[in-house]
């Protein structure tokens, strides 16, 4: 049996988190950020275990996700991120963080206060952090796209930093490892399959060298399913442009995770509730199902929408 369907059947309802399910949206989220200070908050263990178990408060998720940031997987390239400026990517100016110290006692604590519940950690895909380095803040990723292109091995650097960057929360005490390749979507069928998939492909086949499941996630990446379908994740994270109903027809076997849409957050609650029952009935048709958003809680969702789903869920048959 796969680690979905035994979960499932170890809480007797569909297994569920949110993306940014620790996020502006709740009031103590931000109070402790200001307490912290947004750079500090990554790196200082006491407000990464606060930040991850807050939503337990709420709606009591199915999996925590570790309080943590993709770019913080630059360290392993002598690069550093200002949260504080519009995460800008620098060369390292100060003495290396210690995020084995960090990780270990933030995660050491979350799992003794939490242990039934599985962690996930998270890492971002090459293109993703590319994105970030290479073109800062925007959204249209000229530079990435050069980058990648006429940039020879620096893929390959990439891939190595998220890799270690998994690599320490999984040896920490991460039971999942969720890859963020978010923007990844942004590129054509060719050059994806040129330039980016063998990368992708070979950071999951590393994380996945750990013995730990590894879940996919990428946005607008319709045009890129065949050649996605080809890596060996565990799990699809689907973004809320997939068709769940006709996707289970081709690839009844995939597990998957998704892929309510966002917005649905702002509707009344019977039509919410429509809405997750048939994200529910379709997510059925395939091996195994994790109930998420397709991306993640805005900041101006309502956190009672989310406990409202939360009963939909544990009520559904």
């Amino acid at each position: 049996m796969n680690f979905i369907r035994e979960y499932e059947e170890k809480l007797g309802h569909r297994p569920y988190w949110f993306m940014r399910q620790s996020g502006r949206y709740l009031k103590e989220y931000s109070e402790v950020r200001d307490q912290y200070g947004i750079n500090a908050a990554f790196r200082n263990p006491e407000s990464m275990v606060k930040l991850t178990e807050l939503p337990v408060k709420y709606f009591n998720p199915d999996y925590l996700v570790l309080y943590t940031d993709i770019l913080l997987s630059l360290n392993f390239m002598g690069m550093d991120v200002d949260y504080e400026r519009n995460l800008n990517v620098r060369k390292m100016e100060m003495a290396e963080i210690d995020l084995n110290k960090i990780f270990k006692e933030s995660i050491g604590l979350i799992k003794e206060h939490f242990p039934e519940k599985p962690l996930i950690g998270i890492t971002g895909g090459p293109f993703t952090l590319m994105s970030y380095v290479y073109d800062g803040h925007g959204k249209d990723y000229f530079n990435t796209k050069v980058n990648i292109i006429e940039g020879g091995n620096s893929v390959e650097e990439f891939v190595e930093a998220s890799y270690n960057f998994a690599k320490l929360q999984l040896q920490s005490g991460c039971d999942i490892i969720q890859i963020f390749e978010s923007w990844v979507g942004n590129v054509s069928p060719r050059d994806y399959l040129d330039f980016i998939h063998p990368f992708e492909s070979m950071l999951i086949e590393k994380i996945r060298g750990l013995n730990k499941p590894v879940i996919f996630f990428g946005r607008n990446t319709n045009h890129l399913l065949k050649y996605i379908i080809e890596m060996r994740f565990d799990v699809l994270g689907l973004d809320w442009l997939y068709d769940l109903h006709e996707l289970s027809k081709e690839y009844p076997w995939l597990l998957i995770q998704g892929n309510l849409d966002p917005s649905y957050l702002f509707l009344q609650n019977s039509n919410l509730k429509d809405k997750v029952i048939e994200t529910l009935k379709f997510g059925s048709g395939f091996q195994g199902h994790i109930f998420n958003l397709g991306h993640g809680v805005p900041p101006n969702a309502d956190v009672n929408k989310l406990t409202f789903i939360s009963r939909v869920i544990k009520d559904y048959e």
